[in-house]
């Protein structure tokens, strides 16, 4: 039997088609298809993760589920309502914004006219434009007006009233003016209280004061209201209101000038005296050895019992010698007694005492005492500056700082006075300056307490 497959003829299959090419560009579009459907489902994914978030009033507060505090606990009651107008508070809608009518109130005295400008462009005034706040009085016309002639009728015209005007008399002033001022300081001047009472009452005020000169010149208002005062005590019978020009004023300068100067003078001539006599006469080097020691604390130009020359030891040596009697030596007593003499018959409260010391006098004697000494302080006399604020203002604050130390024991024996020197007085207005260099270390210790009183 014949094999089948050999009989069999090959049947023919058929031709695979091989696939096209893709149109150009097709893949690159595909490509760029499933790129935008992976893109599409992950856009997807991304918004179903997100958590919305919630936006909250300003008016709702923030709660934390992680902050550590309770929770509120819901209450049953009704929240509370408060009445703002009820509780005192106002709300937003209590501001109105509408101006208040006030009433009219009239003022009878004050009205508004509106005036017409005046017709004619003259001088002449316009009477009928007033002030109604103004009382305006008509003038009297003391001249009748003219007669006229009246038929059948005979007048005479009147005569017109004479008013007798007399002259009206000059009122005086109490104050006396600065035309009749010479004859005012004349009479004050031959007044027995001008030299008896004003000027020792303006002298103690002079000498218990802290600033001699620079309280006491024509142009302080200190001086002027002292000398006021004083005049309208010693002068009550008078109105006289001072000024700085005043020839009363300028009067009392130059009383309290001359005495000033006078003391500072008189000083330095005893002490050029003193240095004339016996054992300083052409003797340069035992005076200018006798100015050192007079000027060094405890010397004697300050105390009446001084350290002795030869004592050269310091203050707190168990050898040192203390000086006694500070303010009452030979250069110093005679002057103070002298010029207190002048003040004896103040009326100014309260009087010179061991309250109320002289430290004004005391300061300005211890500054010429001073300027005594300073003028020798070469061998010769040297001429010393004038005793006024400028060359003085210095040295007085250091002898005021050592004159308060002073206790009221001590001012009661020093304001006791024996053995007084008058002599007179010689004014010296020398201008040249002498060497102080070695004097203002002097001054800060020249006082030195001595040995207490006994009772």
């Amino acid at each position: 039997m014949p094999d089948s497959s050999d009989n069999e003829q090959p049947v023919k299959g058929r031709a695979i088609k091989k696939p096209k090419k893709a149109p150009k560009g097709a893949l690159r579009g595909e490509v760029q298809d499933m790129v935008e459907r992976i893109h599409m489902g992950g856009d997807d994914g991304r918004e179903s993760k997100r958590v919305k978030t919630t936006v909250l009033d300003n008016h709702t507060p923030k709660k934390y589920q992680h902050s550590g505090l309770r929770k509120d606990l819901k209450s049953h009651k009704a929240p509370e309502t408060f009445d703002p107008l009820a509780s005192g508070g106002l709300d937003d809608e209590d501001a109105f914004s509408v101006r208040p009518t006030f009433a009219c109130t009239k003022v009878p005295h004050l009205r508004v006219r509106s005036q017409p400008l005046p017709a004619a462009k003259d001088l002449n005034r316009d009477h009928s434009r007033r002030n109604d706040l103004v009382l305006i009085q008509e003038e009297r016309n003391d001249q009748p007006a003219p007669p006229t002639k009246a038929k059948n009728t005979v007048t005479k015209p009147a005569k017109p009233t004479q008013r007798h005007q007399s002259k009206a008399a000059p009122i005086m002033n109490a104050v006396p003016t600065r035309s009749n001022f010479g004859n005012s300081l004349d009479r004050f001047l031959k007044d027995r209280r001008w030299a008896k009472v004003f000027i020792p009452s303006l002298t103690h005020a002079l000498y218990v004061s802290r600033e001699p000169f620079k309280y006491f010149a024509t142009d302080s208002p200190v001086f002027l209201t002292t000398v006021q005062t004083i005049f309208d005590k010693v002068f009550s019978d008078a109105d006289v209101v001072l000024s700085t020009g005043d020839p009363i004023n300028a009067k009392a300068f130059d009383r309290i000038k001359s005495r000033r100067s006078k003391l500072g003078s008189a000083i330095v001539d005893f002490i050029k005296k003193h240095f004339e006599s016996p054992g300083f006469t052409s003797e340069p080097t035992n005076i200018r050895e006798y100015v050192r020691w007079a000027l060094h604390p405890g010397g004697p130009a300050y105390y009446a019992k001084p350290t002795p020359k030869d004592c050269k030891v310091a203050l707190d040596h168990p050898d040192f010698v203390t000086p006694d009697g500070f303010l009452e030596s030979q250069f110093i007593a005679p002057f103070a007694e002298q010029h207190i003499n002048f003040a004896k018959n103040s009326i100014l409260d309260p009087p010179i005492s061991k309250k109320n010391p002289p430290e004004g006098l005391y300061a300005m004697i211890l500054i010429s005492v001073e300027r005594g000494f300073t003028a020798h302080i070469n061998g010769g006399f040297t001429a010393p500056p004038h005793f006024n604020h400028d060359n003085c203002w210095w040295p007085l604050q250091d002898f005021l700082k050592n004159i308060e130390k002073i206790k009221e024991s001590r001012w009661k024996a020093i304001l006791q006075f024996h053995c007084v020197d008058e002599d007179e007085t010689v004014d010296n207005d020398d201008d040249k300056e002498a060497n102080q260099s070695m004097i203002s270390a002097y001054r800060a210790g020249m006082y030195i307490p001595s040995s207490p009183l006994k009772p």
